[in-house]
């Protein structure tokens, strides 16, 4: 008998909250125990995640799974794997005890040499990207040996990582842990100290200072409590939490174009080849050209807070959708229809539609930016046909 990757995790879920209440803490075949729970009146501390309260919306997505398969792509493009979401359906929030923290971005080891939160939540991640170097594994060694080690010793922490100087995956990704450990200020963030603007966000977010630990990549903390979301997937919870707490840190400002055009011009990859050639097009429909990597979060912000249409280049920039009250987004792609911001857009309810044009086929199969860096070609005649149908001239 065949059983879908969701049924398997509920099955797994639940045998695994079985054995907790049984008293067995090991979980099931490296599975971690989870168990039910109420964030804000209880919760049990141990090496586990704990289940909270239905934070994805089924509707939503069985919506977009729908169009997914009824999208009739182009010649020449292609679409990623839609990851597997069954596993990020809930709110959850766990925490390690007695782990200690290395590398150029965060992993943490517990004393039996596991690896229980590494970068971007895969295990192996960290080695095939080389984001811990030999002197790390030498220094968990030392540790676990009882070895004196030169550490920053912390009570209580949150990671929030993402590789330096990214703005979508942090923002978005990351950030958003900060929605269920918002009622326990006395923890400590460890962020990539790298990048000033983070934390100005993390300040303008509420966190205080003394509670902000910035890290370079040398820096070794030994963390009796290290604490875990799993927010930052994209949910409308996770979404809705950002924007109302980014609206009372920065505002809106009513007087921004309600039409803009994401440019990656400047940013080098993915950006429109033939830009001068669709900008009167632009013009026409009255659609503002903006540069997020230019604004800041703060002005990005108050911009897209105004905004209703917005078009651009597959990118993190079209993630400031999220600070608008209601946009349609059009998203413009190149050999390979990646869902991202796809997503995003579901989960908030607004309209998304990918612009999509005929393609040579690629002589390869990885992802068209590795083989088009100078950008996308977009016909101009076929990009204002495409407005026409969404836009009134």
């Amino acid at each position: 008998m065949k059983y879908s990757n969701r049924l398997k995790y509920r099955l797994l879920v639940w045998a695994a909250h079985i054995l907790g209440k049984l008293g067995f803490a090991g979980g099931v075949r490296g599975i971690p125990v989870m168990l039910a729970g109420n964030y804000t009146s209880h919760i049990q501390q141990r090496d586990s995640y704990v289940i909270l309260d239905e934070g994805f919306d089924d509707v939503v997505w069985s919506e977009f799974q729908r169009e997914l398969k009824s999208l009739k792509l182009p010649n020449g493009v292609s679409s990623d794997v839609f990851p597997e979401t069954s596993s990020w359906c809930r709110d959850a929030i766990g925490v390690h005890k007695n782990v200690l923290v290395v590398g150029v971005h965060p992993t943490a080891f517990s004393l039996q040499g596991k690896c229980c939160r590494s970068f971007r939540y895969s295990p192996m991640k960290p080695f095939e990207k080389g984001h811990l170097r030999s002197a790390d594994l030498l220094t968990v060694e030392n540790w676990i040996a009882g070895k004196e080690q030169n550490v920053i010793k912390v009570k209580k922490a949150l990671i929030l990582d993402e590789q330096r100087g990214h703005f979508g995956h942090w923002l978005f990704e990351q950030l958003p842990q900060l929605r269920l450990m918002q009622d326990s200020r006395d923890v400590h963030v460890i962020y990539n100290g790298m990048d000033a603007w983070k934390r100005g966000v993390l300040l303008d977010f509420g966190w205080q200072e003394e509670y902000l630990l910035p890290y370079h990549g040398h820096e070794i903390f030994e963390v009796d409590e290290l604490w875990g979301t799993n927010g930052g997937h994209l949910n409308t919870k996770d979404l809705g939490w950002l924007r109302r707490t980014a609206m009372m840190a920065y505002g809106r400002d009513h007087t921004a174009p309600k039409r803009v055009f994401v440019s990656r011009q400047g940013v080098g990859t993915r950006m429109i080849s033939n830009f001068d050639e669709i900008r009167p097009v632009l013009t026409d429909f009255d659609i503002a050209i903006v540069e997020p990597e230019e604004l800041g979060v703060n002005n990005a912000v108050r911009l897209f807070s105004n905004v209703e249409f917005i078009l651009g280049p597959e990118g993190s920039g079209i993630r400031n959708m999220v600070w608008s009250e209601k946009a349609k987004v059009i998203e413009i792609f190149g050999h390979e229809v990646n869902f991202g911001q796809w997503s995003m857009a579901h989960a908030l309810r607004f309209d998304y539609e990918p612009y999509l044009e005929d393609r040579e086929v690629p002589e390869t199969t990885d992802r068209w930016r590795d083989l088009d860096v100078p950008g996308i070609s977009v016909t101009p005649e076929k990009l204002r046909a495409f407005l026409s149908r969404h836009l009134k001239e």
